[in-house]
C-alpha cells in the first residue's frame, strides 16, 4: 500500500466513467494530488479526470460474505451476456 492519501497502487482494479481497468501507474505529486494512469479492459491507457473508485475482487467479497440477491445476480449476468453479444 502506498503512503499517499489517494490509496491507489499499481495493480488495483478500478472503475471510472469510461469503464473499468487496472491501475498501471500512480504519480504521487508533492501537492498531494495524484495522477493515475489506467490500463482499461480493452487495452487502452487512460488518465481519467473524474472520480475513480476501487473495485473489490471476488475473493475479498466472498471472504466478507457479501452476496447479491438472486434477482440482482441474474440482472448482472444478463447485462454481461448482452454486452458480450453486442461487441
Amino acid at each position: 500500500m502506498s503512503g499517499c492519501e489517494c490509496g491507489f497502487d499499481v495493480g488495483d482494479r478500478v472503475s471510472f466513467a469510461g469503464g473499468k481497468g487496472e491501475v498501471a501507474k500512480v504519480n504521487h505529486r508533492p501537492s498531494g494530488q495524484c495522477l493515475i494512469t489506467i490500463l482499461t479492459d480493452s487495452g487502452q491507457e487512460k488518465r481519467p479526470s473524474a472520480v475513480v473508485e476501487k473495485v473489490e475482487g471476488s475473493d475479498s467479497l466472498l471472504a466478507k460474505r457479501e452476496f447479491d440477491t438472486p434477482d440482482r445476480f441474474n440482472l448482472r449476468a444478463r447485462a454481461a451476456e448482452l454486452d458480450l453479444a453486442h461487441r
